[in-house]
């Protein structure tokens, strides 16, 4: 641990090790790796996501394009005979009520235009509505003929569908790396009405920043200068919360657990879809049995390994991700029929893969977890701040609004294709009466009234979900109220057998997201901000990165699903007001990538102190040139510049003459990024104590006696006090800079030269504003 001496690193840190292994192989300059790393985690990122992106959208374009994409009208050239909704027969029960009302709702699904000379569809098997069971054992309907498949259904059906599934990876690489929030473009807007000419004022919400937007674009178009743009703010749009995206972390380039991790979800995801898509080895026999039982257990293996991976490297990620494995474990057994015909069974074989990833996971990595102390956590706290929907949909307005739109596609969608073996395609009941209630809602209550068991069960869930959303609406909690009952829309979707498990997987992913931005507004993890008003600060930071590779990847994929049924579908009104509605926030979340990549650049050293050229790769070219104040009391004394490139001339000097890991005294100054700590910085060379060890990692007894040796240990001008402590704590070097001189009095830093004439410690290097002196051993 370069910021405690004599200690290890007690954090999740198997990201740096990764980044570090390589930096040891290839022999590169720490100050050149670190910028070679962040490129590389971003490339991983794209690769993954295209390779993921690309795979599942390949699955949305194959057999299901007879019931979705650009042949929505080919269904059923003759519908079958349905019971008329609200007088069926006395032995069919609600549920199948609800089914038999569904041809009605879709009308335009049977439908298909051909011409004259071409062969018309038959009746397809599949389309028609499920078999159904009846009270009494017997079956609602019965087979039709078999399908003949016009020819210009069978061309579209077997063309080659390589090309649209790789422009929609590049489209996931893009929204999950490169996009940037709603609130990037809202400042654009703010800072234009800042320019305006006009003190128009409306109560309509967006008219008064609209209108004077347009009178400030006039105007910088104009004589007017066009507002700076402040890149750090999209990422502080709730208050006492960190709200970063990716593209803003690796724009920013700190190389934290949450960035390392991103390219290391994304694969595990890869993995989760592969769990999905794993058929059960019990359907076939002989060789292709034991290879599938061989890759099954190998596929398993790897989700421990990288379920593990998640764990050290970026802790936060693991109940998540775990949770995510055991709902795509679940939703298998479900679609394969496992679970409904031997629940018992499959439930068990859920708890026994859940505890078997777990324990793989920890055991992989045991020598990690057998030493690390998550000594800044406390519990689960339950929060007691309601974040504003206006500034949640600022981050999250133009993915809600596209996983919105998948679901309401998905509700409106029909499928035929089974997922496995002979199960009947029959939608889950919940499923059926949302998609009932859109259909019909004019119709809602005299189907109810008609049919009181539509009441009971998946109506009485859906009655409950609109009642609970209502009360938190009414309490305040706006976000959680929002997000209710498109979560209750995903989770009656997760249990469809219908379509293919590359959509099923997409449902997945939104579930899961929805329900994790709830949970963030009730409960948050007790950490070393426990107590302040940044207590949720991590929760939502670390939480919320999840939450932008899950949706962002999902929506990317579905986007041309979307956009096809939208179009293809929806009345020209609706259809104009969603495009409307897509395009304005589309624009605002690219804003950041326009505005926010140079306002980022730019913030480095001004050119009159000294900025470095641009291009290098280098982490301490900018110490050639960078000159900054300090002032350790700004009401006694002027600011005191330093000249970093004394500092820069001497860290290359301890590079290239010492080895090892030997402890540098330098002034324990705050943060980093202050200027402090700079030689254990760029050398990892171990120093007194740095300042994220106190209450994060490490106990107060620890740090706290450490700290005031090591304060002692400079403003101490007792020569004898000083060596005492060079033999207690292992001093080898000491380094005397501008920034110690500055902020050590200057008795402290004569008895150097008194341990120098008593050879205690000998001068190894100097030049006009360093001195490093070496302990004679």
């Amino acid at each position: 641990d370069p910021y405690f001496a004599g200690g290890t690193i007690n954090y999740y840190y198997f990201g740096h090790y990764l980044v570090g292994l390589l930096l040891k192989l290839t022999g590169i300059w720490s100050s050149v790796a670190f910028n070679l790393a962040v490129p590389t985690v971003f490339a991983l990122t794209v690769g993954n996501v295209f390779s993921l992106g690309y795979n599942l959208a390949s699955g949305l374009r194959g057999r299901e394009s007879l019931e979705s994409g650009e042949l929505e009208t080919a269904a059923l050239a003759a519908p079958a005979e349905v019971p008329e909704v609200g007088a069926p027969d006395e032995a069919v029960g609600a549920e199948d009520v609800v089914v038999a009302a569904e041809p009605l709702a879709g009308q335009e699904v049977g439908v298909v235009e051909t011409s004259p000379s071409e062969d018309k569809l038959a009746v397809a098997p599949e389309l028609l509505p499920p078999l159904e069971e009846v009270q009494d054992g017997s079956t609602a309907n019965t087979e039709a003929e078999p399908v003949t498949v016009a020819p210009e259904v069978d061309r579209v059906a077997r063309r080659p569908f390589w090309e649209p599934a790789i422009a929609t990876g590049l489209l996931a690489a893009f929204f999950v790396a490169l996009l940037g929030n709603v609130d990037g473009g809202g400042q654009v807007i703010r800072k234009l009405a800042e320019q305006a000419s006009t003190n128009f004022e409306s109560m309509l919400p967006g008219v008064q920043t609209g209108v004077r937007a347009l009178s400030g674009l006039a105007n910088v178009i104009g004589p007017a200068p066009m507002p700076s743009y402040n890149y750090w703010d999209p990422s502080r749009v709730i208050p006492f919360t960190i709200n970063e995206f990716p593209y803003w972390s690796f724009l920013f380039a700190d190389l934290h657990p949450h960035m390392i991790g991103i390219p290391f979800t994304v694969l595990f995801l890869a993995l989760a879809f592969s769990l999905l898509m794993h058929p059960a080895s019990g359907d076939v026999r002989g060789v292709r049995r034991w290879l599938r039982v061989a890759t099954g257990d190998g596929l398993y293996v790897l989700l421990a390994v990288a379920l593990g991976a998640l764990a050290v490297i970026n802790t936060w990620d693991l109940p998540t991700y775990f949770g995510l494995a055991v709902l795509v474990w679940l939703v298998r057994e479900w679609r394969s029929g496992r679970l409904s015909t031997g629940r018992t069974r499959a439930l068990l074989g859920t708890g026994i893969f859940a505890v078997a990833l777990v324990v793989g996971a920890l055991l992989l990595y045991w020598p990690f977890f057998s030493h690390y102390q998550a000594l800044a956590s406390s519990g689960i706290g339950v929060s007691d701040v309601k974040t504003e929907l206006g500034k949640w949909l600022n981050i999250w307005g133009f993915l809600g609004f596209l996983a919105a739109s998948f679901l309401l596609v998905e509700l409106r969608g029909r499928y035929t294709q089974p997922a496995g073996g002979d199960v009947p395609v029959r939608d889950p009941a919940l499923l059926r009466w949302l998609r009932l209630g859109m259909d019909r809602f004019g119709e809602l209550g005299q189907i109810i009234t008609l049919t009181p068991a539509l009441s009971r069960r998946a109506g009485a869930a859906i009655g409950v979900s609109v009642l609970l959303a209502a009360v938190l609406w009414l309490a305040g909690w706006h976000v959680p109220a929002a997000l209710l009952l498109p979560l209750v829309a995903a989770f009656a979707l997760l249990w469809r057998r219908s379509g293919t498990n590359h959509r099923a997987f997409l449902v997945i992913l939104i579930f899961t997201a929805l329900l994790v931005l709830i949970g963030v507004e009730f409960v948050y993890l007790k950490d070393h901000l426990q107590g302040g008003e940044w207590r949720r600060m991590n929760t939502l930071f670390k939480f919320y990165i999840q939450v932008w590779v899950m949706l962002a990847l999902a929506t990317a994929v579905a986007l041309p699903e979307v956009w096809r049924f939208i179009h293809g579908r929806w009345r020209m009104g609706w259809r104009v007001l969603w495009t409307v509605v897509f395009a304005y926030l589309l624009v605002l979340s690219l804003a950041f990538l326009v505005f926010g990549t140079p306002a980022r650049l730019n913030d480095r050293f001004p050119p009159e102190n000294g900025r470095p050229p641009v291009g290098t790769l280098d982490g301490m070219a900018y110490m050639q040139a960078g000159r900054y104040t300090w002032n350790p009391d700004p009401a006694q004394s002027a600011n005191s510049w330093i000249d970093l490139r004394y500092d820069y001339d001497a860290i290359r000097w301890l590079l290239d003459n010492v080895s090892g890991t030997p402890l540098i005294a330098e002034a324990p100054i705050g943060y980093y990024r202050e200027g402090g700590l700079r030689v254990a910085s760029f050398t990892g060379f171990p120093t007194f104590i740095g300042f994220h060890q106190e209450g994060e990692q490490r106990y107060g007894s620890q740090t706290g006696p450490r700290r005031s040796l090591a304060e002692e240990f400079w403003r101490t001008p007792d020569p004898a006090r000083a060596r005492q402590i060079i033999d207690e704590l292992g001093v080898d070097y000491i380094y005397v800079g501008q920034l110690e001189r500055i902020t050590t009095p200057s008795e402290g830093i004569a008895k150097f030269d008194e341990l120098a004439r008593q050879g205690v410690i000998e001068v190894v290097y100097e030049n006009d504003q360093v001195v490093i002196y070496r302990v004679v051993q």
